[in-house]
């Protein structure tokens, strides 16, 4: 069957259409696949980016587990020192503790006075003066028992040793113990 010339430029037109209409139908497909495409790649990347602080919340969870005896050692050393350290200034309690440490050392105190309190943002420091008079001996005792105090914290601020040279055995001291008062701690912290 041969074609006529009408018929052939039919044909021309019409595969021509349909030509078109094959590439816009591949364009309008790859366009989709394109979008759907970048759409499935970024979601693939918050979801890695998910699984990767998954990997970092269960590493550090891992860890943790593997520290638990230190964890827990290092709350009981919190849990003693916050025992030694009042959150009021119980002057009473240091008064007794005091009396106690110069009572095992025979340390001499003629004067005990309280200091100006110094805050800072986490605890106070109490100060308190006391005028002695002590052999080395007695004072290196007191100075040991004051710094080790297993019942509460306490420091040697200031320490002033002179020279009598009527009683050349016993030396006026001057000395400044000081204690601490936690603060209560803000939430969060």
């Amino acid at each position: 069957m041969a074609l006529n010339e009408q018929d052939k430029k039919t044909l021309q037109i019409g595969l021509f259409l349909c030509a078109l209409i094959l590439v816009g139908a591949v364009w309008a497909k790859f366009q989709i696949f394109s979008v759907t495409h970048t759409r499935t790649m970024s979601e693939i990347d918050t979801i890695n980016a998910e699984i990767r602080v998954q990997q970092q919340l269960r590493n550090d969870l891992l860890d943790l587990r593997d520290r638990h005896d230190e964890i827990e050692a290092l709350a009981q050393r919190i849990l003693l020192a916050s025992s030694r350290l009042p959150s009021t200034r119980e002057a009473r309690e240091f008064y007794g503790e005091l009396q106690q440490i110069v009572g095992t050392t025979q340390f001499d105190w003629n004067e005990f006075h309280p200091q100006r309190e110094r805050t800072h943002q986490l605890y106070t420091e109490i100060p308190y003066r006391i005028a002695a008079r002590s052999n080395y001996h007695e004072f290196g005792q007191f100075l040991n028992l004051i710094e080790e105090n297993p019942n509460r914290f306490m420091r040697i601020s200031r320490i002033d040793i002179s020279n009598d040279r009527d009683l050349p055995v016993n030396h006026p001291v001057d000395v400044e113990i000081t204690t601490f008062m936690l603060h209560d701690l803000p939430a969060g912290l």
